[in-house]
């Protein structure tokens, strides 16, 4: 037996390992106590709460479009969205290539209705071929 309790000493002293150290483990306590309250305060911020929920998303559909001339986009579409809140939608008109020939925000005032259709007008650097919304949100 002494010959192997001397052989650990020797591989001890060799590679460096020593008895455990209290202050190190209340450190990796500290540390992981400081990493599970970043995760929870993360949760909490960005968490379920901040979903869309059905109450808060707003969408389009775009029911046509067309071209009367080769500067303007006519964009017909519809909004759904909580009633009683004003929206913005961005709108746009693209080429046959599909670049982006004419773009817009528009506002859309509050209303007692869940969903509502517009037509707007837009500008366009040459002839579009077609009408897209791209994006809704609350205002």
């Amino acid at each position: 037996m002494p010959v192997q309790a001397d052989a650990g000493a020797r591989l001890d002293a060799r590679y460096g390992r020593s008895p455990s150290n209290p202050r190190r483990l209340w450190w990796l306590a500290g540390a992981a106590f400081v990493c599970a309250a970043v995760v929870i305060g993360w949760y909490v911020w960005a968490g379920p709460g901040s979903a869309p929920t059905a109450t808060t998303s707003v969408s389009a559909e775009v029911s046509g479009s067309n071209s009367p001339d080769a500067h303007h986009a006519e964009v017909t579409f519809t909004v759904t969205g909580p009633p009683d809140h004003a929206y913005a939608c961005a709108i746009d008109a693209q080429s046959e290539n599909f670049t982006i020939v004419g773009w817009k925000v528009v506002e859309i005032p509050a209303s007692p209705e869940h969903a509502r259709t517009f037509t707007h007008v837009l500008r366009t650097t040459q002839q579009s071929e077609a009408g897209f919304v791209d994006s809704c949100w609350l205002t």
